[in-house]
């Protein structure tokens, strides 16, 4: 079944989607992996660095999204639970085949990226070279703060980092681009803390 353009404007949200899922619904998966998928392929390949071992944890997400929604706790925060999912399948993969070779950064940006508006050659070779400069952990804060919208308590509980190594990593990365980049990043503008 393929989702018509009125039917993309009338998605359920994530939380539905989960909660039918946890009740045998199964009509609700296509939705959610429509308003998920690009974020959880990013979050896991900014984590594995191989685009293919990234395709399998994104499969493996949503497999075990179907057997756990019926544990799924309705609190209006339905993301850091699939990211966490996300990310321990993440790190389970990593474990299990040290061999993961690096892939260039604009596997990740690409994956990331595939839900916005059209970026010119020279804008993608940009922020490819931009993003590809940080640290892992700075490229799945950024990802996770800009691209998904968690709030940084969000990322800290997700990563299982203090908030305030998050705030740190966060602020050191955005620096790093700022630094490499003359002209505002309106991309990964700094939202107000709270």
């Amino acid at each position: 079944m393929s989702l018509t353009q009125t039917q993309l404007t009338e998605l359920p949200d994530v939380e539905t989607c989960i909660l039918a899922l946890g009740r045998g619904d199964t009509d609700y998966m296509e939705p959610l992996y429509h308003q998920t998928s690009s974020a959880v392929f990013g979050f896991a390949i900014s984590i594995l660095k191989d685009r293919g071992h990234a395709e399998d944890v994104m499969q493996d997400t949503y497999i075990k999204i179907y057997e756990a929604a019926h544990t799924y706790r309705k609190t209006g925060k339905p993301l850091p639970w699939v990211f966490g999912i996300t990310r321990n399948l993440s790190l389970m993969k990593l474990r299990s085949d040290k061999r993961l070779t690096t892939l260039p950064d604009e596997a990740t940006l690409d994956a990331v990226m595939s839900d916005t508006a059209p970026l010119t050659y020279e804008e993608t070779g940009l922020l490819t070279t931009l993003f590809g400069q940080l640290a892992t952990d700075e490229q799945q804060i950024i990802i996770l703060s800009q691209l998904v919208g968690l709030k940084h308590r969000e990322i800290a509980d997700l990563l299982e980092m203090p908030l305030s190594t998050v705030l740190s990593r966060y602020r050191r990365a955005l620096k790093k681009l700022e630094r490499r980049y003359t002209e505002p990043l309106a991309l990964f503008k700094e939202e107000p803390l709270s």
